[in-house]
C-alpha cells in the first residue's frame, strides 16, 4: 500500500478546468499568518527574493549534521515555524525533518518529484510530482491528492490568503483552494515556471516559449513581455514592483510593473535568478562559476568575481538579514559580505565513500542563522551509488552536545604500520556517544559506536605513504546533537622498507587516489 495513511483523491467535474464557483468560506481559505513560517516556500517568500528575516552573523561554516536520504536531492527543503525541514528526494519520498536533523517521519509520494515543497499559515504541506499535486497534514498524514496526471512541474507558491499558485508541465497554472478544488487556471502553450505574486495579487510566471506573463487576481490577462531567451528559473519582483528575470542566457532583464523594459544588464556569463539583498542590490551567481552585485536602479554592475571550480554549475544565492550572501557550487558552500569579500567557505563531506558531491539546489536559512543545503552525491560503493544529504550549515553547538574530543596516541610514525590511537568526549547528560574520525588521508571511521560518556575508544589505523597529517574527530549522542571537532597532529616519515620506498609505487598511487581508499580500507 503506498500510504499507511487514508487520503481523498480530489477530482474535478468537468473536464476544462475553467474557472471554479467555490465559495471563499467553503474553501476554508486561512488568514494571512504563513509568513511565520521560518522558510515557507521556494526562494522564501511569494515574491522569490531569496532574503530571509533572520540574522546569520554569526555563522562560522561549520557542519552541524547531515541527514542522509538513499536517493539524490536536487531540490531544496523548506522550514515550518517550529524548526521542522520538508524536504523532497528524486524518488518518490517526502521526509519531514527535527532540527536536529533526525527524522520526525518519512512518506511516499505518487511520482517521481524534485519540486521545493510550500507551507500554508494551517501548517498544511504541499508538494507536487511529475503527475500529482498533494497536500500533507504536519503529522504526515495525507490530506488529499489532486489526480490530474498534469505533470506539476513548478514550485507552489502561497498566497497571504491561502490560495495555492502551481505550474504544469503542459501549460497550466492552477490557482487552488486549501481543500484541493481549482479557483481559476490559465493556459499557455509552453510549460508554466515557478510562478511568483506581487502585493496586488498580481501574479508572473516564465516559460520556455520566452514569455513573461502577468495575470491579474482573478486570472485575466494583464500582459506578456518577450525575454532575450527560454526560462529555467522563475520570476523575482521587489518592493516597487520591478520584476527581473534571468533567461538563458548572458543577460538578466528588469521589467517595469507595466510590461515595458527597464533595463538589461549583459554578464559575463549565464546566471541564475538573482536575490535581493535587504538594501535593494541584486546578487545574482551563475555558471563559470561566478558572483556579482548589481544596482537595482540601472543594472551597472557593482562587483564581480569569478572562482575556480572543478564544475560550472552554481546555485542561486540567498541573503540573510544582516546581508551576508550564500551559495553553492561543486562540492563547497560560501558565504560572502555584501561589499564582495568572501566570509568562509565550507567544503561539504560524504559519511560514505563517493566519487564526486554536487549541489544543485539553493541553501536556505534557519531561524537561528543556520544554513541547510541538499546534496546528490555520486557514490563509490556499487551497493549505494546514489545518495544525498541535507546539510545543516553554522548556527550554534547545542551547548548539550558531547564536547570535542580528546585524542592521543604517537605524534610520529612511518607508512603501512598500524598505530593505536585513542579517543574520548563527554555528553553533558550522560548519553551514549558516537565517533566520527577523519584520518586526513581521505579515510574515515562513520560513526562509531555507541560507547559510554567519557568512555576511552581505542582505534587503529596505518597511512600509506609519508606526510603531515592532522586526525579530526567528532562526537555525536544518541539525540543526534553534534559536538565540535578535535585535532591532533601526526608526521608520518618515508620508511626505508623496500616496497614503500618504490618510486613506482608511489606514482601510480598518485595517478589513482581511489586506489588509496582502497588499501586504507583493506589493509587495516
Amino acid at each position: 500500500m503506498l500510504f499507511s495513511s487514508s487520503f481523498i483523491v480530489v477530482s474535478n467535474p468537468t473536464t476544462s478546468f475553467r474557472k471554479q464557483t467555490i465559495d471563499i468560506e467553503q474553501a476554508n481559505i486561512p488568514n494571512d499568518g504563513q509568513q511565520e513560517h521560518i522558510w515557507p516556500m521556494y526562494k522564501h517568500d511569494p515574491q522569490h527574493t531569496g532574503r530571509s528575516p533572520f540574522d546569520t552573523s554569526d555563522n562560522l561554516g561549520g557542519e552541524r549534521w547531515k541527514y542522509y536520504i538513499d536517493s539524490g536531492l536536487t531540490e531544496p527543503a523548506v522550514i515550518d515555524k517550529d524548526g521542522i525541514l520538508y524536504v523532497s528526494s528524486d524518488v518518490e519520498e517526502f521526509h519531514a525533518i527535527y532540527p536536529n536533523g533526525t527524522r520526525k517521519w518519512k512518506q511516499d509520494l505518487m511520482g517521481l518529484s524534485g519540486y521545493v515543497p510550500a507551507i500554508s499559515s494551517d501548517g498544511t504541506i504541499y508538494v507536487g510530482t511529475g503527475d500529482r499535486f498533494h497536500a500533507f497534514n504536519p503529522d504526515g498524514t495525507i490530506k488529499w491528492i489532486l489526480n490530474k496526471d498534469k505533470r506539476f512541474s513548478g514550485h507552489p507558491v502561497i498566497s497571504p490568503d491561502g490560495l495555492i499558485y502551481v505550474g504544469t508541465g503542459d501549460g497550466y497554472l492552477y490557482v487552488l483552494y486549501p481543500n484541493g478544488t481549482i479557483k481559476w487556471d490559465y493556459k499557455i502553450d509552453s510549460p508554466v515556471r515557478a510562478p511568483a505574486l506581487d502585493n496586488d495579487g498580481n501574479v508572473y510566471f516564465t516559460s520556455y516559449n520566452k514569455k513573461l506573463y502577468c495575470l491579474g487576481s482573478d486570472g485575466t490577462f494583464k500582459w506578456k513581455f518577450t525575454a532575450l531567451d527560454i526560462f529555467y528559473n522563475g520570476p523575482v519582483i521587489s518592493e516597487d514592483g520591478t520584476i527581473y528575470i534571468a533567461p538563458c542566457t548572458l543577460w538578466i532583464q528588469a521589467v517595469n510593473p507595466d510590461g515595458t523594459e527597464k533595463w538589461k544588464t549583459m554578464l559575463e556569463h549565464g546566471g541564475q535568478n538573482p536575490a535581493i539583498a535587504p538594501d535593494g542590490t541584486l546578487i545574482i551567481s551563475g555558471e563559470a562559476p561566478f558572483i556579482s552585485a548589481l544596482d537595482p536602479v540601472d543594472g551597472s554592475i557593482i562587483w564581480s568575481h569569478q572562482f575556480q571550480q572543478k564544475r560550472e554549475h552554481t546555485t542561486s544565492s540567498v541573503i540573510g538579514s544582516d546581508g551576508t550572501i550564500y551559495f553553492a557550487c561543486s562540492e563547497y558552500i560560501y558565504a560572502y559580505y555584501l561589499d564582495g569579500t568572501m566570509k568562509w567557505k565550507t567544503r561539504l563531506t560524504s559519511d560514505l565513500p563517493y566519487e564526486g558531491i554536487n549541489t544543485f539546489s539553493d541553501p536556505i536559512i534557519g531561524q537561528d542563522g543556520t544554513v541547510y543545503l541538499t546534496t546528490w552525491v555520486l557514490g563509490s560503493d556499487p551497493q549505494n551509488i546514489l545518495f544525498g544529504y541535507l546539510h545543516a550549515i553554522g548556527g550554534p553547538i547545542d551547548p548539550n552536545a558531547p564536547d570535542a574530543p580528546e585524542i592521543n596516541g604517537p605524534i610520529s610514525g612511518k607508512p603501512l604500520i598500524k598505530y593505536e590511537y585513542i579517543f574520548k568526549s563527554n555528553s553533558p547528560l550522560d548519553r551514549d556517544i558516537y565517533y566520527y574520525i577523519d584520518w586526513g588521508d581521505g579515510s574515515f571511521e562513520n560513526w562509531i559506536g555507541p560507547y559510554g560518556s567519557g568512555e576511552e575508544v581505542k582505534v587503529e589505523h596505518r597511512w600509506v605513504w609519508g606526510g603531515a597529517y592532522t586526525i579530526k574527530a567528532r562526537a555525536k549522542d544518541t539525540e543526534n546533537l553534534w559536538g565540535p571537532w578535535g585535532e591532533f597532529e601526526v608526521e608520518v616519515t618515508k620508511s626505508r622498507n623496500k616496497a614503500t620506498n618504490n618510486v613506482l609505487f608511489y606514482r601510480f598511487l598518485e595517478k589513482f587516489p581511489l586506489m588509496v581508499r582502497f588499501l586504507n580500507y583493506f589493509i587495516k
